[in-house]
């Protein structure tokens, strides 16, 4: 069943946003179960059921068929942190000054509920695995954030065979694994692939819980780098064509995830859990560029456009991009006793949606320093609304720089890297792949979304600049330094869109886009 939805005018009020969205109350036998799998750096174009056709995921299409595919499912932030820090809270993420990855100043304040903290308040047991990334302090770590059971890591990524037993080592790779604060026998002692290892305490965790209501967040760092993985799953893709080793390799690492994945999926079933638990898969970002498997003992990319492993699919851009392929990324719910199977909803969603739909599905409330930005979207699969009606009628995107805004299927982005540096106006209806730059026939609309997301962006605190590697050391600075969107502007200037591109070009900063890396085999829809 395919649902799509055409362009509100108004925007109207939305039925379960901000702290409405809890108010039904359950009883305790009919509350759902909540799975929550966060997938690391996985693209659109890494999954069978969006069309590629060099991967395997029999457990995610599987998961997709049993509930709703998001084709136009997008994240708050197209790096890992603050998008994680929008799916636990419901709200953006730059609202709280959390633009980048982890720096001295990224964290979920306390007063705003996270997931873990809502839920646990309805009485659910709750339990994180994996990547947490939010916050390199016990302060903020899960068990303080919501989460009665925690095991994993706190950092970005993590090596796939090996972690230390030291405290405070918190290198890019080699950082200690945690179970509810104690540091763990180091990973590379009992030989366990980290990737079975946090599907295997998942699975755990719902064999423990399944007599009564739990969230279990499942927080991969699949398939983020270093690029690691079992021979055995390399083996099991033989036949497969890929356009170069280093694909092959990551999409054995999709084969582990997926398995993961679909073991989680049989224990919920083992357990008589599957019919009432709202299952949902996200990533947190759209997939790396230019990273091959040389890139897995360095801290730099490649020069953006040469061979990717990961694909963004059809779209333009990746990871760290306010384009497409950077933002926009596989995202289902499954519920099979109460949401439709089958469904593709083809009206635009992001991460921030999962806080309210969990808050409505488990009747709970959110303590909220910051209002909610996030809707329920179970009125919307559920079809108690018109099949017009969208869940937002405007989405912003601000990190650096680079910024975009949304508002019904026109898209104005700008993007630093990959670039021509200018504004873009895209027509998201009939150029998904942001070819077209259509702000010079367009100008009057391309100011007003300009004038409507720096209204926006005016309320947001400063952007503070990102921890800075050097080598392996991190350098934190001794102060906030805002960087401006506007920063080259006069103070309280701001240019028409036709005004910054032709000071671009005269400027001659005008630089040609650079070309897509190799298209991967990809069929799509």
């Amino acid at each position: 069943m395919k649902v799509s939805c055409t362009l509100v005018s108004v925007a109207a009020l939305l039925p379960f946003s901000g702290s409405n969205a809890g108010n039904v109350q359950r009883d305790k036998s009919q509350r759902p179960n909540i799975v929550l799998v966060i997938a690391d750096d996985m693209g659109w174009g890494d999954v069978g059921y969006q069309g590629a056709v060099d991967v395997s995921t029999p457990n995610i299409d599987a998961l997709a068929r049993r509930g709703v595919q998001f084709s136009q499912g997008y994240v708050s932030c197209s790096i890992s942190g603050p998008s994680r820090a929008g799916i636990l809270t419901g709200v953006y993420q730059q609202r709280f000054g959390f633009y980048n990855n982890l720096h001295p100043w990224a964290k979920i304040p306390e007063g705003q509920s996270t997931l873990g903290e809502m839920v646990r308040d309805c009485g659910y047991a709750t339990g994180f695995v994996g990547k947490w990334h939010m916050a390199d302090s016990p302060e903020q770590s899960p068990n303080r954030r919501g989460f009665d059971q925690f095991y994993g890591f706190w950092s970005d990524t993590h090596d796939y065979y090996r972690s230390t037993d030291k405290p405070g080592v918190e290198l890019y790779d080699f950082c200690p694994l945690y179970r509810n604060g104690e540091i763990q026998p180091p990973l590379h002692e009992s030989g366990e692939y980290i990737t079975d290892c946090f599907t295997r305490e998942a699975v755990e965790f719902i064999d423990k819980h399944a007599s009564s209501p739990f969230l279990l967040c499942l927080s991969y760092n699949a398939v983020h780098s270093p690029w690691q993985v079992p021979e055995h799953y390399v083996n099991r893709l033989e036949g497969r064509r890929f356009h170069h080793e280093d694909r092959k390799v990551f999409a054995a690492m999709v084969l582990a995830l997926d398995d993961g994945i679909g073991r989680v999926m049989e224990s919920l079933r083992k357990n008589g859990l599957e019919e009432n638990t709202l299952f949902i898969l996200i990533s947190d970002n759209g997939s790396p560029r230019g990273q091959g498997i040389e890139c897995s003992t360095g801290y730099e990319y490649k020069d953006r456009g040469n061979t990717t492993m990961s694909s963004p699919g059809p779209f333009r851009g990746y990871k760290a991009d306010t384009y497409e392929g950077g933002i926009r990324v596989p995202y289902i719910m499954s519920w099979p006793s109460e949401l439709p199977q089958g469904m593709v909803y083809d009206n635009p969603v992001i991460s921030l949606d999962i806080f309210p739909t969990v808050m409505q599905a488990v009747g709970g409330t959110s303590r909220q320093k910051y209002s909610l930005d996030g809707v329920s979207l179970l009125p919307y699969l559920k079809s108690e609304w018109p099949i017009d009606k969208r869940p937002h009628s405007t989405l912003y995107w601000r990190r650096d720089e680079d910024f975009a805004i949304r508002k019904g299927d026109w898209k104005l982005v700008y993007n630093d890297q990959g670039s021509t540096r200018k504004i873009q106006l895209f027509d998201m209806k009939d150029d998904k792949e942001e070819v077209y730059d259509l702000s010079g026939e367009y100008p009057e609309l391309a100011d007003s979304l300009l004038a409507e997301f720096d209204a926006w962006d005016a309320a947001l605190p400063p952007c503070t600049n990102q921890t800075t590697w050097n080598g392996r050391v991190v350098v934190e600075p001794k102060e906030p330094q805002p960087v401006s969107r506007n920063f080259r502007y006069k103070e309280g200037y701001r240019r028409k869109v036709s005004e910054h591109n032709r000071r671009i070009y005269d400027a001659k900063y005008r630089r040609s886009v650079i070309g897509e890396s190799f298209k991967l085999p990809y069929k799509g829809k």
